[in-house]
C-alpha cells in the first residue's frame, strides 16, 4: 500500500514491516520575537533509507556566540598534516582502530602530500625529499665551477691552443707555395685543422651547464670531429699509398652500438533549556500548595531574594529542613543592604522605601519555580492575570488580600529578583523572569556563555564568571613564562564548571595541563593519596592551581603535609587562600603561594552588624530564628536559656554557629546585587540626591531598566567602582596576594602581601620584587627547555594535540645560511644577501671580504711579469731614443713609436689595477686604463699602417691627399680625434650607467668584491667599438704585407694586428664564461698579454738589428732592400731616383 499519511507523505511499509518514514533534519537556532529571546526551528536537510542524507550545512547554526558558523570539533585525533602519516596501534579494540591514530613524521627520502595519509611515498628518481617531508623536489644540479684550480688550468691551456692554432693556420696559409705545404695537401691540411679546432669547441661545451640544445650539439661536435680526422687521415693515407704502390688489406671489424639507459573534531549542550511562547492572552499557574517559607517587609517597589536556606525538601510534606548556616548569612547579607545600606542612605532613591521578599528555595527547582510563580502573580506581574490583592478569582493560599498592597489597592511592582546560588535553580529562574523581562542578578559565578545566550537578556551576576576568575589566573602564570602546570579541582561543582574553562583559558596563553586531578564531593581518603602521588610524579610540572570547597581542600592539604609533598607553588582563588585555616596550618606547604582576592574592608561593617543581632531584633529573618533553635535543641539546650534579655551568648555563637559569624566573600555579592538594582531605579526614575518621582514606580519600562542596569556604576562592597562588563558580570578588579610567612613568628603562620592587581579591562600588573617564592628560588614549570638563539622550537607532533604548544627539542638550524637570534623561536630566519651566521648560527655577520692573495703562486707569476715587461719597456724606449737617428727608428716613425710605447705602458697600469682590491673609483679607472691602452695601440697601429702603405704605393703617393696623410702630424692628429671620440662615448656611458662594485659570495662563505664590467653597456660598446678596429687594422696590416722585408714595419705590423685580434677572440670569452676571481685574473693577464705582444711583435725585432745586426741599420742596407722590389702600378722598375726620393719622403716625415 502506498498513500499519503498522517506521519509521512508517503507511507509505505518496507521489506520488514515497518514504516518507510522521512526525516527532516532540524536544528534549534535563537530567535526574538517582539524582544522575546526564544528559539526557531530551521529545517536544515532531509533523510530516508532510500536516497540517504541531504543536508545544508550553511544553514545550521552552531552554539558558539562568537562563532555561529564554526563546526565543532569532536574527533579521537587530530588530522596527520602533510608530511606525516596515520600510525594505528594495531592491538587496539577495532573501534578504537577505526578513529584513533597517531601521526608520526615520514622517513628521509619519503613523502606524504595530502591529509590523513596511511603511508609515505618514496621519491621517484633523481629527486628528494624536501626538510618538511611534503614534496618531492629536483636535486641540484652538479656543475664545474669556474672558481675551480682545474678551471682555471683549462682555460689556459685552452686559450693557447687556440691561439698556436691560429697560428699554424696562418702559417700554413701563408706559405701555402712551399714544398713543405704543397707535400702535405693544403686542401686536405685545412681541413684537418678545421676539424681539430671543432674537438677544441667540443671540450669547451663539455663543461658547459647541460642543457637539451647543448646535448645536440656535443653529439654533433663529437661525431663530426671524430668522424672528420678519421676521415681525414684514411684519405691521405690511402693518397700517400696510391702514390707509392703499396697494398694494405682492409679488415672492416663488428661494431655494435649499444645504448643503455639507467633505471635510473561546549561543556553546555546547545539546547538546555526550551521553551515554547505560544501567543496566548492568558497563562495558567497551577500552585499545588501554601507558599510559606519566605519573609517580607513591604515598601514602594519589592525586590525578590532566593536562597537555600534549607538543604532538603520534601515534596510531598511540602516541609524544608536542614538549615545552612552560611546561606543564612546571604540571607541576613541582602536584608543590611536593603535596610541599612539603600533605605537608611537618605541620597539613594530619597522618599522611596524598597521593600523585600525572601524566599527559602530549599535547595530545589520545583520549589524556587513555584515560588517565582506565585510572587509574580500577587505582585500582578503576568498580563491577563490580576495582582492578589484586588478581588480575583484567584485563591489567596491564607494570605491576606492587602499584604502586597499599597495606596489605593495598587500592586506593588517587583525591581528585580537575587538568587541563586545553585547553578540549575539560577537558571531556571533566569529563564523564567527573563520571559517576563524581570531583572535578576545572581550572586554565584557562572559562566559567560550563560549570561549571554540570546533567551536571557536580563540575567546578570554581581560576581566575576567562572571564566574571569580562572583568566586571571591565567594571565599570573602566563607572566612568570610557565606552560607546564598541574590543576587539582575539588568538589563535584567546580569540577563540572570549572574543568573545561581552566583547559581553554590556559590553551589561549599557550600553557599546558600536565595532570588535572579532582576530588568530587564523595571522595575517600585513597581518592586524596591518588591525587598527591600523581602530584609527586610531576617532576618538571612544579606550579599547581588549586581550585575548589575548602571543605575537600583543607583535607587535600593534610594529605599533602603528610606525604611530604614540596617543591610545588600554589595558584589559588581568594575562597580558600586567605583562609585563617591555611594561613595558621599550612604554612611549609603554602609558603610563596600566589592567589586573587578583593577588597574586603567594607564587610567589617557588615561583621559588625552580625556581631549586634539577637532574638530580639532580628525576628524579620525567621531562619535566624529556626536555625538557633535547631541547633541548641540539637545539642540538648533549652532556647529559653540560651538567650538572656534577648542577647545571645557569645560562646554558642562561636562553638555552634560559627559559619553563620565568619563573613563570606559571596555576602559581599549579595549586597552589590541589591545595590545595583537600587541604583540602576534612581537613575532611570532621574532621582537627585533629595527627590524620586514616585508615579513612575507603576509604569516600570523594564527594557529601560535593563540598560540603565548595564551601564550602572556606583561604590561597591566588593569593588570600589562597581559596574557589570560586556559579559554582565561584576568588572571586578583582583588584588594579587603572595603568602610569605613572618618573619619575628615562632610558627609556620603566613601573612599576606599584596604584590599586584588584575581588572578584565587593564590586565595583570605585578611588582615581581615583592614575590617571596618557597624556599626562596624561582620555580620552573615548563615541559621544555628553552632554546637558545642558535637553536629553534622543533614541536613533538606525535604526541598529543595539547602539549604540543609546550613540549618541544631543541634543533640546530639545518641549513647553513639560516640563524635564530631570539630565545624560543619556531623558525629559523634566513641571513641577508652577504651576511652568514656566526658559529653559533645566533646572528648574521658580513662575510668576510677576500682580495688578490699577494703571496700566492700566481701572484709571484704577475710580479715577474711587470718585472720583466717594465724592464723591456725601459730598455727598449731607451734604445729608441738613443737610436733615433738611425735608419730603423727613423723607418720606424719616432713620434708613433713613442705614442705606441706610451699606450703600451698603459696596459701595464691597467693589468696593476684589475689586480688591486675593487671599488668604485677603481673600477672606472682600469676601464678608462683599459679603453686607452687597447685603442691607443690599435689606432697608432693603423696609423702606421696607413702611413706605409701610402708611402710605398705611388698611386696614392701621387694625390695630394695622401701627400698630406703621410705626415707624421697628420696621424697623431688622427689618433688624438679617434681617443677624444672613445674617451667621450665612455664618459656618456658612465653617465648613463654609473658602475657598481660587484658582491659574489663563494663556497668558503667569502666575499668577492669585483668590477663586474662584462654586465655593464659601456664595457660591451668598448668590445664592439675595438672589434671593430681590429678588424680595421688586420685589413691594412695585410695590404702591407707584401712589403720588402728588411723594412720590416710592414711586417710587424701584421703580425702585431694578428696576436691582438687572437688575444681579444680568446680572452673576452674566458671573461665573459668566468665569473670572480678567474675572471679578474683572465683580465689581468689579458692586459699584460697586450702589452708583451706589442714589445715582442713589434719592438723586439729591431732592437735586435740596432743591437746585434747593426751593419744592416744603415742607408745603404735600406736602399738595397728595395731594390728588386716593384711598387704597384708602377710602369717600370723603380729607379735609384725613386729609391731616394722615397727614402728622403719616409726620412723627412719620420723627423
Amino acid at each position: 500500500v502506498s498513500f499519503k499519511g498522517i506521519s509521512n507523505h508517503k507511507f509505505r511499509f518496507r521489506s520488514d514491516g515497518t514504516n518507510e518514514l522521512h526525516y527532516r533534519v532540524i536544528n534549534l537556532q535563537p530567535f526574538t520575537r517582539n524582544k522575546i529571546s526564544t528559539f526557531k526551528i530551521a529545517v536544515v536537510g532531509h533523510w530516508n533509507e532510500s536516497r540517504g542524507l541531504s543536508i545544508d550545512s550553511t544553514k545550521i547554526r552552531w552554539n558558539d556566540d562568537n562563532e555561529l558558523y564554526k563546526i565543532p570539533i569532536s574527533r579521537c585525533s587530530d588530522d596527520c598534516q602533510p608530511g606525516y602519516f596515520r600510525f594505528i596501534n594495531l592491538t587496539a579494540s577495532s573501534e578504537v582502530k577505526q578513529c584513533c591514530w597517531e601521526c608520526k613524521t615520514c622517513q628521509k627520502g619519503t613523502i606524504s602530500e595530502t591529509i590523513n595519509q596511511d603511508q609515505c611515498e618514496k621519491c621517484s628518481n633523481y629527486t628528494a625529499a624536501n626538510i618538511n617531508g611534503t614534496q618531492c623536489l629536483q636535486i641540484e644540479t652538479a656543475i664545474l665551477k669556474q672558481s675551480e684550480g682545474f678551471m682555471i688550468a683549462f682555460w689556459t691551456i685552452t686559450a693557447l691552443l687556440y691561439f698556436y692554432l691560429i697560428i699554424i693556420w696562418i702559417t700554413i696559409i701563408k706559405y701555402r707555395t712551399t714544398p713543405v705545404v704543397k707535400g702535405s695537401n693544403f686542401i686536405l691540411l685545412n681541413i684537418y685543422l678545421f676539424f681539430t679546432l671543432e674537438t677544441f669547441i667540443f671540450s669547451c661545451l663539455n663543461i658547459m651547464p647541460i642543457t637539451i640544445t647543448l646535448c645536440y650539439l656535443k653529439v654533433f661536435a663529437e661525431l663530426t670531429a671524430v668522424i672528420g680526422l678519421l676521415t681525414t687521415l684514411i684519405c691521405k693515407t690511402n693518397q700517400v699509398a696510391m702514390i707509392f704502390k703499396n697494398k694494405f688489406r682492409w679488415k672492416w671489424g663488428r661494431f655494435k652500438l649499444i645504448r643503455s639507459s639507467s633505471q635510473v573534531s561546549d561543556p553546555y549542550p546547545s539546547t538546555p533549556y526550551i521553551f515554547n511562547f505560544s501567543p496566548t492572552n492568558q497563562i495558567q499557574i497551577f500552585i499545588s500548595a501554601q507558599i510559606d517559607d519566605s519573609s517580607h517587609q513591604l515598601g514602594d517597589i519589592q525586590i525578590l531574594g532566593f536562597f537555600p536556606n534549607t538543604l532538603k525538601y520534601n515534596s510531598t510534606s511540602n516541609y524544608c529542613h536542614r538549615h545552612e548556616l552560611a546561606n543564612i548569612q546571604l540571607t541576613q547579607a541582602m536584608i543590611y543592604a536593603i535596610d541599612i545600606l539603600i533605605n537608611a542612605n537618605p541620597r539613594l532613591l530619597p522618599g522611596i522605601k524598597v521593600g523585600w521578599t525572601i524566599i527559602d528555595s530549599c535547595s530545589s527547582r520545583e520549589k524556587a519555580i513555584a515560588s517565582i510563580s506565585y510572587n509574580v502573580v500577587i505582585h500582578g506581574e503576568l498580563n491577563g492575570i490580576p495582582p492578589i490583592c484586588k478581588e480575583s478569582q484567584y485563591p489567596t493560599y491564607g494570605w491576606n488580600n492587602n499584604k502586597f498592597c499599597g495606596e489605593n489597592n495598587r500592586s506593588i511592582p517587583i525591581l528585580g529578583i537575587i538568587g541563586e546560588k545553585s547553578k540549575d535553580i539560577t537558571t531556571s529562574l533566569a529563564v523564567y523572569s527573563s520571559s517576563l523581562r524581570i531583572l535578576q542578578i545572581s550572586y554565584s559565578p557562572r559562566h559567560a556563555t550563560t549570561l549571554n545566550r540570546p533567551f536571557l537578556p536580563y540575567f546578570y551576576t554581581s560576581i566575576s564568571t567562572i571564566g574571569t576568575r580562572v583568566l586571571a589566573l591565567s594571565d599570573i602564570i602566563s607572566s612568570f613564562e610557565w606552560n607546564w602546570v598541574s590543576v587539582v579541582l575539588a568538589g563535584t561543582y567546580v569540577t563540572k564548571n570549572y574543568k573545561m574553562t581552566v583547559r581553554k583559558m590556559l590553551a589561549d596563553r599557550n600553557v599546558c595541563i600536565a595532570y588535572t586531578g579532582t576530588i568530587e564531593d564523595n571522595y575517600s581518603e585513597s581518592d586524596l593519596k591518588t591525587v598527591v602521588s600523581q602530584l609527586k610524579q610531576q617532576s618538571r610540572s612544579n606550579v599547581v592551581i588549586l581550585l575548589g570547597m575548602q571543605c575537600i581542600i583543607f583535607p587535600f592539604l593534610d594529605q599533602v603535609k603528610k606525604q611530604g609533598l614540596s617543591g610545588k607553588t600554589w595558584i589559588g582563588s581568594y575562597r580558600w587562600l586567605k583562609s585563617p585555616r591555611s594561613i595558621s596550618h599550612y604554612g611549609n606547604i603554602l609558603n610563596g603561594a600566589i592567589g586573587i582576592d578583593f577588597k574586603r574592608e567594607p564587610l567589617d561593617h557588615f561583621k559588625s552588624y552580625l556581631d549586634r543581632l539577637n532574638l530580639c531584633n532580628n525576628v524579620k529573618n525567621p531562619w535566624f530564628m529556626a536555625m538557633w533553635s535547631d541547633k541548641l535543641q540539637l545539642h540538648g539546650y533549652n532556647v529559653s536559656a540560651g538567650s538572656v534579655n534577648c542577647k545571645v551568648d557569645n560562646i554558642m555563637k562561636s562553638r555552634f554557629f560559627k559559619s553563620f559569624y565568619t563573613i563570606s566573600y559571596t555576602s559581599a555579592f549579595v549586597m552589590d546585587a541589591a545595590l545595583a538594582l537600587a541604583h540602576a531605579l534612581h537613575n532611570q526614575l532621574g532621582c537627585n540626591t533629595t527627590y524620586c518621582p514616585l508615579k513612575s514606580i507603576n509604569s516600570l519600562n523594564r527594557l529601560q531598566l535593563r540598560e540603565y542596569l548595564s551601564k550602572v556604576k556606583f561604590n561597591g562592597i566588593s569593588n570600589n567602582q562597581f559596574n557589570f562588563g560586556r559579559s554582565k558580570s561584576n568588572n571586578l578588579k583582583y588584588r594579587v596576594i603572595n603568602l610569605q610567612k613572618q618573619t619575628n613568628a615562632t610558627t609556620n603562620q603566613l601573612k599576606k602581601v599584596l604584590i599586584g592587581c588584575w581588572s578584565e579591562s587593564s590586565g595583570l600588573i605585578l611588582n615581581k620584587t615583592k614575590i617571596i617564592w618557597n624556599g626562596n628560588k624561582y620555580p620552573l614549570s615548563r615541559c621544555s627547555d628553552d632554546c637558545l638563539p642558535g637553536t629553534y622550537l622543533h614541536y613533538q607532533y606525535n604526541e598529543h594535540y595539547q602539549h604540543s604548544r609546550c613540549c618541544w627539542s631543541c634543533s640546530e638550524c639545518q641549513d647553513t645560511h639560516t640563524i635564530t637570534n631570539t630565545t624560543n623561536q619556531i623558525n629559523c630566519t634566513e641571513c641577508d644577501p652577504f651576511t652568514v651566521p656566526n658559529e653559533n648560527k645566533s646572528n648574521c655577520i658580513p662575510l668576510e671580504i677576500i682580495y688578490n692573495n699577494l703571496q700566492d703562486e700566481f701572484s709571484i707569476v704577475l710580479y715577474l711579469l711587470w718585472g720583466i715587461f717594465l724592464i723591456c719597456l725601459i730598455f727598449i724606449w731607451v734604445i729608441f731614443i738613443w737610436k733615433r737617428e738611425t735608419p730603423v727608428v727613423k723607418g720606424s716613425n719616432f713620434i708613433l713609436s713613442n705614442i705606441l710605447l706610451a699606450f703600451t705602458t698603459l696596459c701595464l697600469f691597467a693589468s696593476v689595477a684589475v689586480f688591486l682590491p675593487a671599488n668604485r673609483f677603481l673600477c672606472t679607472f682600469y676601464l678608462f686604463l683599459m679603453t686607452n691602452s687597447s685603442f691607443g695601440i690599435t689606432v697608432t697601429v693603423i696609423s702606421k699602417a696607413i702611413q706605409v702603405a701610402i708611402i710605398f704605393r705611388n698611386d696614392l703617393y701621387q694625390t695630394v691627399i695622401g701627400k698630406k696623410l703621410s705626415e707624421t702630424r697628420c696621424q697623431v692628429l688622427l689618433i688624438m680625434v679617434m681617443m677624444m671620440i672613445i674617451n667621450g662615448i665612455l664618459l656618456m656611458l658612465f653617465i648613463y650607467e654609473p658602475i657598481e662594485i660587484l658582491k659574489l659570495d663563494n663556497d668558503d662563505h667569502q666575499l668577492l668584491l669585483l668590477c663586474g664590467l662584462n654586465r655593464y653597456l659601456a664595457f660591451k660598446a668598448i668590445i664592439i667599438i675595438w672589434g671593430i678596429l681590429s678588424l680595421i687594422a688586420v685589413l691594412f696590416a695585410f695590404r702591407i704585407r707584401s712589403l720588402p722585408d728588411n723594412f720590416n714595419d710592414a711586417r710587424y705590423i701584421f703580425l702585431a694586428t694578428i696576436m691582438y685580434t687572437t688575444l681579444a677572440a680568446t680572452s673576452i670569452p674566458a671573461i665573459y664564461a668566468t665569473d670572480g676571481i678567474v675572471s679578474q685574473e683572465i683580465s689581468c693577464l689579458t692586459m699584460i698579454s697586450y702589452g708583451y705582444m706589442t714589445l715582442i711583435c713589434y719592438f723586439l725585432p729591431k732592437i735586435y738589428i740596432i743591437i746585434y745586426r747593426p751593419a744592416l741599420n744603415t742607408k745603404h742596407e735600406v736602399l738595397a732592400s728595395l731594390k728588386k722590389f716593384t711598387f704597384s702600378g708602377a710602369d717600370k722598375p723603380f729607379t735609384s731616383q725613386r729609391i731616394k726620393t722615397s727614402v728622403d719622403v719616409n726620412t723627412s716625415t719620420s723627423c
